[in-house]
């Protein structure tokens, strides 16, 4: 226990100087798991009313906005850094929000006094400490998820990390495991970029260590401390993990971003090949791909045995009707691949309205009533092959929550309050409707900051043209009207609010209230 508790203290201290960019991860939300479910036939818990659990929440850029967005459930974040937490409970207070918690603490000794709930959160920490703490991860989902719970744990794998251990071997040798952590990854950083350019780039070897290493040095401070010199970063293979996990009564229903559990979709010899090897064993068949594609990353969405015994493996147009769809497709569509593992292209006339309904409403969602409002039975059948295809390859998401937005052309325009305030705190990235990380760049901060709900679109000009210093508009002359400096302020604004609309940054008044 001694060696444990002074690993907890160096991480602890490593990530109290160095914070970790807690950020949100789309898959994690609750209604997306839910859909997931659903589409496998079981019922998960309602996400609007749900009990939700983060281990190694950082400082909650991950959990709080998830609060925010579903006033009606409950949340639970904890994690081992005293930093990262007091982070996130300035955030809650700054929102004001009531439904959340945040505790510091060891996951290798949290206690959670016979409270259950319905999903369990863990991402980026399994691969990242010992294995009595990836114990405990599993022992704290058996013990805490409700009968019909969901849980999510991403973890590095094999084959793919082969390769990246041999640069985290270099690193870790080169470096040590003394010193400040930012001097540690100075000296990372140097020793990859040696790497970079100094390995032979006519061997394989030499190439592939070559591309790992620049890859590697473009990432951020923490990612390197995080992957390259903690103490701790085992992969495993997926097998291994799902063995461990069904120790703990825990089976695995499929991945968190649904599209990578099926890459061999896209190559119709993989396919076969995975068939033949794996037959229709679902393990199997996700261990196959990971040979074939060198996966090195794993989001697994875990559910009870007892539930697991429900699951159903083929496509049923039923589970899709109760489900919200969201997809940023054109009328040019360029195609997917359907059944057979055949390329095809949205041709057929009802496909194609269905999918520029969908676009068109994008980034809020349409139902399967909506998007096969008045077809035929045999135009409704190839609509939802289409949806079934697309939501496989990852070019549709699925919720059972409809995502409502506002509206870029609207009179007084209003940016979701979570994304001012991290606008305001000049935060790198803002945190959508659709549980997304946006660049702040995606508009000027002047005018995030004024997007209130308070403002119409004649004052969002007027304030706006006070500030041409800025760079944001074209330069005017010193004699210049009104009217001229107006106009391309005017343009610039309903551009930017464009952008915003697109990124599901602007709410309307339904918004929240819903829990929506």
């Amino acid at each position: 226990m001694e060696v444990e508790d002074t690993h907890a203290t160096l991480v602890n201290r490593d990530y109290n100087l160095l914070p970790y960019p807690s950020m949100p991860f789309a898959y994690t939300q609750p209604s997306r798991l839910a859909a997931l479910s659903a589409l496998f036939g079981i019922e998960a818990p309602s996400a609007t009313e749900a009990s939700v659990l983060e281990l190694g929440c950082a400082s909650g850029g991950n959990i709080i906005p998830l609060a925010a967005r579903f006033p009606n459930a409950r949340f639970v974040g904890m994690d081992l850094s005293e930093r990262h937490i007091s982070q996130g409970r300035q955030r809650i207070a700054a929102l004001g929000i009531e439904n959340i918690e945040l505790r510091q603490g060891d996951l290798a000794a949290a206690k959670f006094h016979r409270q259950k709930f319905d999903y369990v959160i863990c991402h980026g920490v399994f691969s990242w400490v010992p294995k009595s703490v990836q114990d405990a991860i599993f022992r704290t989902c058996d013990e805490v998820l409700t009968e019909n719970g969901m849980a999510t744990i991403s973890y590095n794998v094999l084959p793919g990390w082969h390769l990246r251990n041999i640069v985290r071997d270099i690193c870790i040798y080169h470096v040590g495991r003394a010193g400040p952590p930012r001097e540690r990854v100075a000296k990372a950083r140097g020793v990859l970029e040696s790497i970079a350019q100094s390995t032979n780039q006519t061997e394989p070897y030499g190439v592939l260590l070559r591309s790992e290493a620049k890859r590697i040095a473009r990432r951020p401070s923490a990612y390197i401390l995080g992957e390259f010199l903690v103490a701790d970063n085992v992969p495993c293979y997926f097998s291994e993990f799902v063995q461990r996990a069904e120790l703990s009564g825990l089976n695995f229903l499929c991945e968190g971003d649904l599209n990578s559990s099926i890459p061999e979709i896209r190559d119709p010899k993989i396919r076969r090949l995975n068939k033949a090897l794996a037959g229709s064993d679902p393990v199997d068949l996700e261990q196959y791909i990971d040979f074939f594609v060198g996966r090195t990353f794993r989001r697994s969405v875990l559910i009870r045995a007892k539930q697991a015994r429900h699951v159903k493996r083929d496509r049923s147009v039923e589970r899709l009707r109760p489900l919200h769809f969201a997809g940023c497709v054109h009328e040019k569509f360029f195609g997917y691949t359907d059944e057979k593992s055949r390329p095809a292209k949205a041709t057929h006339s009802a496909v194609r309205v269905a999918l520029q309904r969908l676009g068109k409403a994008y980034p809020a969602t349409l139902t399967l009533e909506q998007l096969t409002d008045n077809v035929e039975r045999e135009n409704f059948t190839r609509i939802c092959g289409t949806l079934f295809a697309l939501v496989v390859a990852g070019q549709v998401t699925v919720s059972t929550v409809p995502t409502t937005v506002g509206r870029a052309d609207a009179e007084r325009p209003k940016m979701w309050s979570l994304a001012r305030i991290e606008a305001e705190a000049k935060q790198p990235w803002l945190t959508s409707l659709n549980h997304v990380p946006i660049p702040l760049e995606v508009a000027p901060r002047e005018l995030l900051m004024l997007l209130d709900g308070s403002n119409d679109r004649g004052r969002l000009i007027a304030l706006m043209s006070r500030r041409p210093k800025n760079g944001l508009v074209p330069a005017v002359g010193a004699d210049a009207n009104n009217e001229a400096i107006g106009k391309p302020v005017a343009q610039y604004i309903d551009q930017a609010l464009s952008r915003l609309a697109f990124h599901a940054l602007l709410e309307n008044s339904t918004t929240l209230r819903s829990g929506r």
